[in-house]
């Protein structure tokens, strides 16, 4: 829901732990928010939570009391930073985009012939005959994936910044 956005986006200003050294991006302000003994995001949790467990659950047709929320994080994506192909630990994985700027969603309409994946994510999966799928979000999508799936975040030219905040569950 679009308040629940703009509260979290809000809330992710003060985050402060930085979290590169966990993760795979070259994006020089990715902070932790949330793991088992630590929440910067205070009554913001259990809504985040409760959304995300939501559509893990229906998914696996199970409870979303089998779903557990491991670690979550906010990156602070300027020009040209990226994250390279990875993949995450848990069953699904997320990504909540906060706040994408339109100059970053209009790159991919630019002539030169790199641009069909600036500023987009891109998805490798065997499920899909091994295609690539690569999306262009905008803000308040949130993308819900298996832990296992291989993707990567193509940097962007504009000199703004895209938040954006990941996750992963595992649905016992």
């Amino acid at each position: 829901d679009s308040d629940l956005t703009l509260k979290t986006k809000k809330a992710v200003e003060s985050a402060d732990v930085p979290w590169n050294s966990q993760l795979a991006g070259n994006i020089e302000k990715e902070f932790l928010l949330y793991k088992e003994d630590y929440n910067c995001l205070g009554d913001l949790i259990e809504p985040i939570k409760n959304t995300i467990f939501d559509s893990c659950s229906k998914i696996l047709e199970t409870s979303p009391e089998n779903c557990e929320l491991h670690r979550l994080w906010v990156n602070f994506q300027n020009k040209n930073e990226f994250n390279p192909v990875h993949n995450h630990s848990g069953t699904f994985s997320f990504v909540w985009y906060l706040d994408i700027p339109d100059e970053i969603r209009s790159e991919w309409k630019s002539t030169n012939s790199n641009s069909q994946v600036r500023g987009c994510i891109q998805f490798f999966s065997s499920f899909a005959n091994n295609r690539a799928i690569v999306l262009n979000p905008k803000t308040n999508d949130l993308l819900l994936f298996r832990s296992s799936h291989l993707h990567q975040v193509y940097p962007f030219e504009s000199d703004v910044t895209r938040i954006s905040i990941s996750g992963n569950v595992t649905v016992n």
